[in-house]
């Protein structure tokens, strides 16, 4: 099995990603999973873990809801507030 092991999946966003200056500019629209899926075919990928792009708990959310629509989707690196102090509550609502 191949595993592309590190991938990303967004809503671009200029305000959520502002990371992504004026050189990125193919960054700068929606990448999600039906527009990896036909290329990871093509390469004979068979799975893929996503990595968040934002450092939000929507976005770990979505990266989650992905990965039970697309079979594909084999894992997620999601984001955690972990300096919260309720970091514990937090994590025990994704165990």
């Amino acid at each position: 099995m191949k595993i592309d092991s590190h991938h990303h999946f967004w809503k671009y966003s200029p305000t959520e990603y502002s990371w992504m200056n004026e050189e990125m500019g193919i960054l700068k629209e929606d990448h999600l999973p039906a527009d990896l899926k036909q290329e990871i075919e093509q390469a004979g990928i068979d799975a893929v873990v996503s990595v968040q792009a934002s450092q939000t708990l929507a976005e770990t959310d979505a990266l989650l809801g992905y990965a039970t629509e697309h079979d594909f989707i084999h894992g997620v690196v999601g984001w955690f507030p972990l300096a919260d102090e309720n970091v514990f509550d937090i994590l025990s609502d994704y165990a």
